[in-house]
């Protein structure tokens, strides 16, 4: 994403439209680039400048110009489509990516998907079996899967379809026989299917009516709408389940960033999928879901593919349309928020201005008519303030903005968006770009995000790990998760309710282990919005028991010690413990001081701690007979007595 033009750049990026809902069926081009082979015929010969490119039983013809880039000898490349080249193989998970990645150029991506990807329709390309997408127009890309060889390719193209109509209809299975590979039209349609005749450029600066279906069955919803309070960043593509992860753990973001597509979403590669959606979603994490469609003509950023005015409201539709498909397939259910990406724009073109505003007002009518919530992001002051601000209250206004406001503050409040527009939970701040982080050991390049609006994810709690396997009554435990909230959280150890919680963040709690009987228990956390979380290898917990205990005679309370040093207070007052200290040897003792209503600790190597009591010496080091097991209070002279096992 864009803030000020080049001023901050920050995402940009998903791009593997799959199942995508656009305006037009892109088989209408047939007649205007492709020549019908015959059946049975040889693969055709590389055009003059163009080179054959070999890759898990398929072959294809590319510019001799465009770089082959191999994703399994360079696991640091990048998946982009904003510039020529040809991409061997999935990206990898440690890839480097850009946040100044955006528009699309022609490019290729191939590589080995044991099933087809949601979305697709059964087709034929170059003569081959294949299932396709069924309407490429809206989203300037092609993804096309091979049952024959399991190979899935993604060809895309910038301001003119021929070259990629070239790519892709040359595409052969590479014969395992004398048999020639079969040849064929582009795109076969399927019976029954009406095509316009007009080619795609035209066609698309007309396109009005609404797309029907996608004719594949998309997988049921597996999260939906729900609103966060978090920290969150968007990166160039779906981060690997195991990065994910990993941050959960060590990270204080609890939301992610997600480009379903869009014709300038730059990268592309592996990650997002319904099954990444449904894990990342039950292991916690919210997804703001972000759709990169035409940009305003005016835009600052040159060489993206713009908004055509005299047809803004049209294009709007088809990019609601197709990103509503997009979701469907990623199984995102519908109300969720589903965020446009506008880019920096020059708001002084008055003309350019009503383009995005016609845009926006109908890419919002036509989420809320598929049951989506409308989202937008763009800058503060180039654009938000002067030309969506005014919206605000109206039919065609998104329901959540996010705007970008790199000031570093997480504050959702700006001079550029009176608290009176999008109040209370319906906004998202970009606060920071470009930055570069490490946790648990995985290294992103991302955009720092301030949640406090609607994503897409459960929001049940989510315990993801511990401090601590083990302790004593009265030990601290820290939890670490998701959906923790301030007001309304409880932890339970075993059904026992913790005598003290304080949550730190939406991702992190603090929990006093309760008086209990001691043995192995299960932690949960419950919220009162969110339900309870479930149980697992991470919540697993043993209860140490104590080992002495104490009554205060002013409060008729009493104090417990643990072996760790752990004081427990149970209607008494509180004056420190040796908890998270490393003592030479454990507490076996604690005793009430009279006088001063303090208490004392003793260890087993002769240690005396001292909390709001006097210290009068101990035989630490001095090699008592035996080890020491106890201590009392002298109530005469306020001193006390140490006991050792051999009496």
């Amino acid at each position: 994403m864009l803030y000020r033009g080049a001023v901050a750049r920050g995402s940009a990026r998903r791009t593997l439209t799959r199942g995508a809902a656009a305006v037009l069926a892109t088989a209408c081009l047939l007649g205007s680039w492709v020549g019908t082979a015959a059946a049975g015929s040889v693969a055709p010969a590389a055009p003059v400048g163009w080179r054959t490119v070999r890759f898990a039983g398929e072959q294809f013809e590319v510019p001799a110009a465009w770089s082959t880039i191999d994703t399994a000898t360079d696991p640091t490349a990048c998946v982009r489509f904003d510039r020529h080249a040809v991409y061997l193989g999935a990206e990898a998970a440690r890839a480097l990516c850009p946040t100044g990645a955006f528009g699309v150029e022609g490019a290729v991506q191939v590589e080995r998907l044991a099933t087809a990807p949601a979305g697709l329709t059964p087709s034929s390309v170059g003569g081959q079996p294949a299932e396709v997408s069924p309407h490429a127009g809206v989203s300037r890309r092609w993804v096309a899967w091979f049952p024959g060889t399991r190979v899935e390719a993604v060809v895309t193209w910038g301001a003119h379809p021929s070259t990629a109509i070239t790519v892709l209809d040359s595409f052969r299975e590479i014969a395992s026989s004398s048999t020639p590979a079969a040849s064929g039209p582009l795109l076969s349609a399927t019976p029954g299917s009406t095509y316009p005749s007009a080619p795609l450029a035209s066609s698309l600066r007309r396109a009005g009516t609404r797309p029907g279906p996608a004719t594949t069955t998309t997988p049921s919803a597996a999260a939906g709408p729900a609103t966060a309070n978090v920290l969150g960043f968007d990166v160039c593509g779906a981060p690997p389940v195991s990065t994910m992860s990993a941050w959960l753990r060590s990270s204080p973001y609890r939301a992610v960033g997600v480009y379903l597509g869009g014709a300038n979403a730059a990268c592309g590669g592996e990650g997002l999928s319904s099954s990444w959606v449904g894990t990342e979603t039950a292991d916690g994490w919210d997804l703001i879901p972000i759709y990169v469609g035409l940009q305003a003509p005016c835009a600052y950023q040159s060489g993206l593919a713009p908004i055509q005015p005299a047809h803004a409201a049209s294009e709007g539709a088809a990019a609601a349309a197709d990103a509503v498909s997009e979701a469907e397939s990623y199984g995102i259910a519908p109300g969720s928020p589903l965020y446009l990406d506008m880019e920096a724009w020059n708001t002084a073109d008055s003309s350019c201005s009503a383009a995005v505003v016609k845009f926006i007002e109908s890419w919002t009518t036509t989420l809320h008519a598929d049951g989506y919530r409308s989202g937008m992001y763009g800058s503060a002051d180039a654009g938000i303030a002067q030309d969506i601000v005014p919206l605000y209250g109206q039919p065609g206004a998104p329901d959540d903005l996010w705007f970008a406001q790199w000031d570093g503050s997480t504050s959702t409040t700006s001079p550029y968006v009176p608290s009176s527009a999008w109040p209370g939970e319906t906004r998202l701040k970009q606060y920071s770009g470009n930055v570069t982080q490490t946790y648990g050991g995985v290294t992103l390049h991302l955009d720092q995000d301030s949640v406090m609006g609607a994503v897409v994810g459960l929001g049940r709690p989510v315990v993801v790990a511990m401090s601590a396997d083990a302790g004593a009554p009265g030990s601290q435990l820290v939890v670490t998760g998701a959906h923790f909230a301030a007001s309304s959280t409880t932890v339970d150890f075993g059904g026992v309710a913790s005598p003290r919680v304080t949550v730190g963040s939406s991702g992190s709690l603090v929990a006093v282990v309760p008086p209990a009987v001691p043995g192995s228990t299960e932690v949960t956390v419950t919220t009162g919005g969110g339900g309870t979380s479930a149980t697992g290898a991470a919540t697993s917990f043993d209860i140490r028991p104590d080992v002495a205990a104490a009554e205060d005679p002013a409060s008729g309370g009493y104090w417990s010690a643990t072996a760790q040093g752990n004081v427990v207070d149970s209607g008494a007052p509180w004056y420190g413990s040796k908890a998270g200290a490393r003592l030479p040897a454990g507490v076996v003792g604690i005793a009430a001081d009279p006088a001063t209503g303090g208490y004392w600790l003793v260890s087993a190597d002769g240690n005396v701690y001292n909390f709001h009591a006097p210290w009068f010496g101990s035989p630490f080091g001095k090699a008592p007979s035996g080890s020491v097991v106890g201590i009392a209070a002298d109530p005469a002279t306020g001193g006390y007595w140490l006991a050792t096992s051999s009496g």
